[in-house]
């Protein structure tokens, strides 16, 4: 099974690595939305967003001079309908663009490539260190949890703790596996925290390094 790993903060990515990056969290986040379209806050995004565009263009039909004024009504809200879904979605990719540049530029990085599919996250901050776009396609093969379980044993190595925001109370339960409470509720999900390991080999709080296929260094 092949893998591209993690790379080090010190080190530069390839832009490619970043481009692929974020492709898979947007592919990603497009099917949660289409299986789910509430459990995730750009769910809510991609509502709100449609919303304001379909209503701009309907009232700019209302005061065109090309003829659109003329349009059965249906019509007109069927075009600003599309319209705003085109533009919110356009808005999400790219912010997802962002994300390549996050990538990049995080402290430690992770994609996991292999023939069953692929995954990803990163890691940001620096004094408060957060997991960020952990994604995974296709989902239920067990990649994120490869890239989860190896972003807390480096974490782990330098005796930190580790944040992250859970979007949805599904993800609560999941992100419990590996170590994660939750702290409180944020704007945009839950806040959970894994806290570090005893300094002590053995001692309480010990976590071993996971098993399984690690998510390969560059």
């Amino acid at each position: 099974m092949s893998s591209h790993g993690r790379t080090s903060g010190t080190r530069t990515r390839r832009r490619g690595q970043a481009f692929v990056f974020a492709r898979g969290v947007l592919r990603a986040e497009l099917d949660q939305i289409r299986r789910r379209p509430f459990s995730m806050p750009s769910g809510w995004l991609v509502l709100v967003l449609t919303a304001v565009i379909a209503s701009a263009v309907a009232n700019g039909a209302d005061r065109s001079t090309y003829g659109l004024a003329r349009l059965p009504v249906t019509l007109v809200y069927f075009f600003a309908g599309l319209a705003g879904l085109a533009g919110s979605i356009g808005l999400m990719v790219l912010a997802h663009l962002l994300e390549a540049l996050s990538f990049r530029t995080a402290r430690h990085a992770y994609l996991l490539r292999t023939a069953a599919g692929d995954a990803g996250a990163y890691i940001r901050g620096r004094h408060r260190l957060t997991l960020s776009s952990v994604w995974a396609w296709p989902r239920r093969t067990g990649l994120g949890a490869q890239v989860v379980q190896q972003a807390c044993h480096d974490v782990d190595q330098a005796q930190a703790p580790l944040w992250l925001v859970a979007a949805n109370r599904g993800l609560i339960v999941y992100y419990q596996r590996f170590g994660f409470h939750r702290v409180r509720r944020v704007v945009t999900g839950h806040l959970m925290l894994r806290p570090p390991p005893a300094a002590a080999i053995g001692g309480p709080g010990h976590r071993p390094e996971p098993s399984g296929q690690p998510v390969r260094r560059q």
